[in-house]
C-alpha cells in the first residue's frame, strides 16, 4: 500500500488492525511528484522482497522501516 496518511501507523501499530502486505507511507511535505518519481523508481529497484512485511516510511532525506506485526 502506498499512502500520504499518517494514520495507517496508528491503525496497524496501535488499534491491531490487520496490515496489508507492505505499507510506504510518503513523509513528504509537500508532496512534490518529481520527487515522488524518484522514490518511486528506487523502490522499484529494491524490490519486493525489500518492501514485503514492512512499514517503510520515506523522506526528501531518506526512509526507515519497522517490521509489520505478524497476523494471525
Amino acid at each position: 500500500m502506498l499512502s500520504f496518511d499518517r494514520d495507517h501507523g496508528d491503525l496497524i501499530f496501535n488499534r491491531g488492525v490487520m496490515p496489508p502486505p507492505a505499507v510506504v507511507y510518503f513523509r513528504l511535505n509537500p508532496p512534490d511528484p518529481q520527487t515522488i518519481e524518484t522514490i518511486l523508481a528506487g523502490l522499484i529497484v529494491l524490490g519486493s522482497e525489500a518492501l514485503t512485511g514492512r512499514f517503510t516510511v520515506v523522506k526528501e532525506n531518506g526512509m526507515r522501516q519497522r517490521a509489520l506485526p505478524a497476523t494471525v
